[in-house]
């Protein structure tokens, strides 16, 4: 069995493990109002990802990077969310926003990092946007989390219902513990 920062059991890749309801509404709504407040600070990204070959574009915020010894003075807001998730270390923290469109479109399949490593998608709004992981489709719902690995295929959405489809990626390494024994 490969446990060591792998999302495996026994040779096969998890499933991606959804949790409804993840944070205490306290912590839920501290952090919704932040990242929906008109202070909070989004940069405009103009590619999607490095599969996505049309004009496709998103909003983000980096909340922790640190290859570019990046930290947001927002960090603090998502430490409950870093609490209840044991990792070693973090390979990026960031937030997604997905304008609204005509259709809910799929975006290109991608992976954030070649390497096996413990990966998270936090809702912070419900809209009929969705993520794609493999063959598992994870419906946006606030407070929701899936867990999954990163390093696997998946793929962001817009949405239709909403101004816009909010999230939290997270990358983060996991040594020498398996994922299953957490969650």
């Amino acid at each position: 069995e490969k446990t060591c920062n792998r999302l495996y059991i026994k040779g096969t890749i998890m499933k991606p493990k959804i949790i409804d309801n993840f944070l205490d509404k306290e912590h839920w709504n501290t952090i919704q109002e932040c990242i929906t407040s008109n202070a909070f600070t989004w940069t405009f990204v103009d590619t999607l990802n490095y599969a996505q070959t049309n004009d496709d574009a998103y909003f983000a915020h980096i909340f922790y990077l640190p290859t570019k010894h990046h930290l947001s003075p927002y960090y603090d807001v998502i430490k409950p969310i870093m609490n209840k998730i044991p990792h070693d270390g973090i390979l990026r923290i960031k937030a997604n926003m997905y304008m609204r469109e005509k259709t809910v479109r799929e975006h290109a399949s991608h992976i954030d990092y070649d390497a096996s490593h413990l990966g998270a998608i936090y809702s912070i709004n419900t809209c009929n946007g969705y993520t794609r992981i493999g063959d598992t489709k994870v419906d946006s719902v606030a407070n929701r989390i899936v867990f999954f690995d990163p390093s696997q295929k998946h793929a962001s959405t817009t949405c239709t219902d909403q101004r816009r489809r909010l999230n939290i990626n997270l990358n983060l390494i996991r040594l020498n513990r398996s994922f299953t024994s957490y969650y």
